[in-house]
This record gives structure tokens, C-alpha cells and sequence, in this order.
């Protein structure tokens, strides 16, 4: 990667995808890739056009939680929302395992963060069903009477949801 930065390739290059070099190397979790590519790009949060998440959600997704830190070490807004409003928090409640949140947990994270069908990192843990991830949140001091503030017909949650909701649905 480095000879191809030597040569003049454009770190800001998107494919048709619209995914830039840093994206590719979030995506795959490589740390190493991700500090060669710091250096000449130095921009983080940027997101991609067809799915709106930034190379920090993709790192997130992608199982490093080096990666992760990489980028956050960089700049990356912890707290940054993507086209839905999914901030980091969310996807590692999604995607992740209880180790993953506690350590984002250490950061400066908004824990009642809300996307734009009011869906909190709480809610995800709960419809995960990990209840030690919900109890790392609860711990963390979110609100846990927070309901979700919209119906979305293709979505898989109603209008006054709230994350006991998903608990009492897994009984």
C-alpha cells in the first residue's frame, strides 16, 4: 500500500461504491492499513454514499476493536450519527460482543444516543438479548424508559416501543 502512495495514488478515491481507501481498510479491521492510510488522508468521518456509515462504524462492524480505536485515535467522532442515526454505539450493541461496549463505554459516548426512529444502543442490546450488555449500558446510566418515537413500517419496531418491550418479546 505504501508503493502505491508513493506513486501518487489519490487516498481520497472512491469506488463506485463509493468507498474510499480508508473505508476498505475499516471494513477489513486493518490497523495497519488504517495508520498507513492516516498519513496522507488524515480526514475520518467521512461516510459512504450508499449506506451512509463512516469508516469508524465500519471498523466497528468489522470485529477490531483496534481498528476502532486507530480511527478514534485519529479524530473520529465517537458520537457521530450515520443516515439513520446510528452512532458507533449502536452498531457494536448490533454487531459486537459485551467487551466491545464496555470499551466504548470508556470513551466519550452519548449512551441515549437515537436514530431517526428514536432507537437507542439499549434497544439493540435488548433485541440482541445479551442481558450483560444491557446491564453494561444500564450501568452506564442510560435511560431506560426512553421509547422509540415513531412507527416505521418497514422496520421491525412500533411507535412507543420501549426496550422492556424486547425482553418481554424473548420470554
Amino acid at each position: 500500500m505504501r508503493a502505491l502512495l508513493d506513486l501518487g495514488s489519490d487516498v481520497h478515491a472512491r469506488t463506485t461504491g463509493g468507498w474510499m481507501p480508508l473505508h476498505c481498510a475499516s471494513h477489513s479491521g486493518s490497523v495497519e492499513a488504517i495508520r498507513v492510510l492516516l498519513v496522507p488522508c488524515a480526514t475520518v468521518d467521512v461516510e459512504d454514499v450508499w449506506t451512509g456509515m463512516p469508516e469508524l462504524h465500519m471498523a466497528g462492524v468489522s470485529g477490531s476493536d483496534a481498528a476502532v480505536l486507530a480511527l478514534l485515535d485519529a479524530g473520529a467522532d465517537v458520537n457521530h450519527e450515520d443516515s439513520v442515526g446510528q452512532t458507533l454505539l449502536h452498531v457494536v450493541c448490533t454487531y459486537r460482543s459485551v467487551a466491545s461496549v464496555r470499551a466504548l463505554l470508556a470513551q466519550d459516548v452519548d449512551v441515549d444516543a437515537a436514530t431517526i426512529c428514536g432507537l437507542t444502543a439499549l434497544h439493540m442490546a435488548c433485541r440482541r438479548g445479551s442481558a450483560e450488555m444491557v446491564q453494561e449500558l444500564l450501568d452506564a446510566g442510560v435511560d431506560a424508559a426512553k421509547k422509540i418515537n415513531r412507527h416505521d413500517v418497514a422496520s421491525w419496531v412500533s411507535y412507543g416501543t420501549a426496550p422492556r418491550h424486547f425482553v418481554e418479546s424473548r420470554r
